[in-house]
Formats: structure tokens, C-alpha cells, sequence
């Protein structure tokens, strides 16, 4: 019976075409004539659960419904006449589907691994992936039902890699050990969660007031989950790395915890970085030969900066590019920076003398002129 169904789809995917299905089940006519509307009426249940979590997508995407212009179809099912038509008419927009959509999986499966791999040939692409289900902790409820709430740390569709830290505070006082636990999913009580894992942390003896403490997960691109705690009055400090089924604590493992903290703290300023690298091309492109010259010095100065692990230094520079941007884009509206060096002075970015990024020939790199330079 499988396979006659199998043999109707296919003989569907032509628009226009009809399908004969043979039965040997007696409850069931021994043939069956079947058209693509005659299958969206037999599979409307189905289509209906497809429904929610497509509109639920759009939401997720925060792309505004009218911004939508076209949808590319990937995966076999896409080839059917009754799913392109039914996709089309949910989303109210033209739908694309190439001939080998089926392979586009294949191909997009491939290219995540090799990123993940740092292999030859997508070294320079970016992946960027996000969190699936949020993690929460667990908080007391003071209302009926009494049930304890789910705190969230990390939010559906975050970012990857992602670090966030929350204040909480035993609900005893007195209290020896508190519970941190670690649920997955969106349900505003945690029982209707997933649970993950659970570790008890030591308090000491506080009995005058409700002990507080910093609970922080951080999550990775490769579902490294770590789980800190550091509880203020003394200062411990306590670490867990989960690796899908039990707490490792090994040396390794909370060394790769430590790594994903990092990266997940350098992640927005590199983003930032990388924006202020590619304004930079932007106006030297735009700019004279004076400029383009001017900024060739700044750019291969910062460039070096964003492989930096210093989170201090990258933002420093950042900020101090941008505002050279800023002087450089306002100089050019009023048309006097844009000058030849010899036409005129250009301020503090640099005398018609200078080399560029050296106003005083001390061999510095220019992004400190005038400008309040933050030491490290």
C-alpha cells in the first residue's frame, strides 16, 4: 500500500496529471481515482499542522509579512503541485522551487559541517546559528498554583554563541545549597518543560538574610551548554560544563567553557568591528587619493585588531574609527577634507606635511588623533 502511494505522488508531481491507487485493504475501494485537489482534501489535517509552524517562523524572523517577496521551496516534498499551491496561498507570495530542491538540503547539511570543520574552500563564510529553545531556571512562584516559573537566560533564537548571567537568591534563609537547574523549552511554568540537568552549589551560613548568587549559561554553536554560579559574599565560584547527558568537569571541558564565554562576549564587538571595517572601504572608495591613502594606514592598523581576544581594545578601536568616519563624512560635506594634502589643513586627522596617521612622525598608526584614547 506504501509503495502504491509513493507511485500516486509521483504521478502527481505533473500539475495536470491523475493517479490511479490500488487497494487490497476491503475497507477501501480497490481503485481509487486521486487528483491534486482530490489529495489537498484528504490532507487538510496535515496541511494544517504545517500552518503553525511556518507562521510561527515569519514571527521568529522579525522580517515584517510585507517584506517577504518571494519563498525558495527546499526538500522533496516541494516538487508536489499540492504543496507549492497551498504554500503560495498561506504566505500570499510567488514560491520558487529549483529542479534539484531536493539536493539544496544535501548541499546546505555539507557546507555546515565543513564550516564546523574549518575546512579548505568555506574557511572564509560565517555561520551563524541560533539557540532552538530557550534555557530557563527554575524560580519560586509566591501565587497559585504555586507552580515555579521558568526564568529565562538564553531566549529562542539567540545567537550563537551566547553568554547571559541573571542575580537569584535562595528562597530559605539559612539555606546550606542551592539548586540550579537547567530546563529547555517555552512553557511559562517548568514542569512543562524539559529538564536537562541540575547541580547543587554550597552557600555559607547566612541566616539573617536570603543569600545571593550569579547564575550564568552559556551555549555554543557545537550545544556546548555551560552553567557558572558565583555567590557574592564569598566569592566561589562554581562550573559545569553539560555534555547532553551528564555534568563533565574536567579540566578540558571547562577550558572549552571558558573559550565559549570569550567568544560569546567578542561576538557583538566583532560584529561592530567588521561594520566599521567595511564603512572605512566604503569612504576611502568614495574619497580621494589623499583619503584612500590616509585610510589605507588606518584599516591595516585595525584590521589586525579584530584578532584580538581583548573585548576593551576592540571596542576602543571601533569607537575610535568610527569617529574618524564621522570627521572624515562631515569634512566632505562641507568639501574641505577632501582637498588635496597640499590645498589645506586638515585639522587634527593629519597636516598636508604628514604622512598618513603620522602627525608627528612618532610612528603612530592615526586612530588616536584627537580623539580620548582609553588605556588598557
Amino acid at each position: 500500500m506504501l509503495r502504491e502511494a509513493e507511485r500516486a505522488k509521483r504521478e502527481l508531481t505533473d500539475r495536470d496529471s491523475h493517479a490511479f491507487l490500488r487497494s487490497s485493504i476491503p475497507a477501501l475501494p480497490q481503485v481509487l481515482h486521486l487528483t491534486n485537489k482530490g489529495l489537498f482534501e484528504l490532507a487538510v489535517p496535515l496541511f494544517t499542522r504545517i500552518e503553525r509552524p511556518l507562521k510561527q517562523a515569519v514571527y521568529d524572523s522579525d522580517v515584517p509579512a510585507e517584506e517577504i517577496s518571494r519563498a525558495v521551496l527546499v526538500g522533496g516534498s516541494s516538487r508536489m503541485p499540492v504543496v507549492r499551491d497551498y504554500l503560495e496561498r498561506l504566505l500570499a507570495v510567488p514560491v520558487t522551487c529549483e529542479e534539484d530542491c531536493d539536493v539544496a538540503v544535501a548541499l546546505g547539511l555539507g557546507t555546515y559541517v565543513g564550516i564546523k570543520q574549518r575546512a579548505r574552500g568555506v574557511d572564509s563564510l560565517v555561520l551563524t546559528d541560533i539557540c532552538p529553545h530557550s534555557l530557563s531556571t527554575d524560580v519560586r512562584n509566591p501565587h497559585p498554583p504555586f507552580e515555579p516559573l521558568a526564568s529565562v537566560l538564553i531566549p529562542r533564537n539567540t545567537t550563537l554563541p551566547a553568554s547571559s548571567s541573571q542575580v537569584y537568591a535562595n528562597s530559605q534563609v539559612g539555606a546550606r545549597e542551592a539548586r540550579v537547574a537547567v530546563y529547555q523549552g517555552e512553557n511559562m511554568y517548568v514542569q512543562d518543560n524539559k529538564q536537562l540537568a541540575e547541580l547543587m552549589v554550597p552557600l555559607p551560613r547566612n541566616n539573617k538574610s536570603h543569600e545571593p548568587f550569579t547564575v550564568t549559561f552559556t551555549y555554543d554553536i557545537n550545544s556546548i551548554l555551560g552553567v557558572e554560579v558565583r555567590v557574592h559574599s564569598t566569592g566561589e565560584v562554581t562550573r559545569r560544563v553539560y555534555n547532553g547527558s551528564s555534568w563533565d568537569e574536567g579540566e578540558d571541558a571547562l577550558a572549552t567553557l571558558q573559550e565559549v564565554q570569550l567568544s560569546a562576549r567578542m561576538e557583538p564587538a566583532r560584529v561592530d568591528a567588521e561594520l566599521a571595517l567595511e564603512r572605512a572601504l566604503r569612504v576611502a572608495a568614495e574619497g580621494s587619493d589623499y583619503v584612500r591613502d590616509y585610510l589605507r594606514v588606518l584599516t591595516c592598523d585595525f584590521a589586525s585588531s579584530l584578532n584580538s581576544n581583548s573585548l576593551k581594545l576592540l571596542i576602543t578601536k571601533t569607537r575610535q574609527l568610527n569617529a574618524v568616519l564621522d570627521r572624515i563624512e562631515a569634512d566632505k560635506a562641507d568639501n574641505a577634507f577632501f582637498r588635496h594634502g597640499d590645498e589645506g589643513d586638515c585639522g587634527e586627522l593629519g597636516g598636508p606635511g604628514d604622512s598618513p596617521g603620522n602627525e608627528a612622525g612618532d610612528g603612530s598608526h592615526g586612530l588616536d588623533d584627537g580623539l580620548d584614547e582609553e588605556r588598557l
